[in-house]
């Protein structure tokens, strides 16, 4: 049975902030690394989902590989 569109496996927001937290990169590294306003950062934080590329650019920043970073997205870890 397929899941119901509003049910999200990955919370990338929060993975995003826990990502900061764990290498100690900042919104403004995260800003200036990928040519964006530091509002943009903020949204990134706090979003469910996020283009794959940009979660490969932040990943990148914060020293880990996208499985890496993908596996700190997922709720509850």
């Amino acid at each position: 049975m397929p899941r119901s569109l509003g049910t999200h496996k990955f919370d990338v927001g929060s993975g995003v902030r826990r990502v900061q937290k764990l290498s100690g990169v900042t919104n403004e590294e995260i800003a200036s690394g990928l040519k964006v306003s530091r509002m943009q950062v903020h949204r990134y934080r706090n979003q469910k989902d996020m283009r794959f590329g940009t979660m490969c650019q932040i990943a990148n920043l914060c020293s880990m590989t996208i499985y890496q970073f993908i596996e700190v997205c997922e709720e509850g870890k």
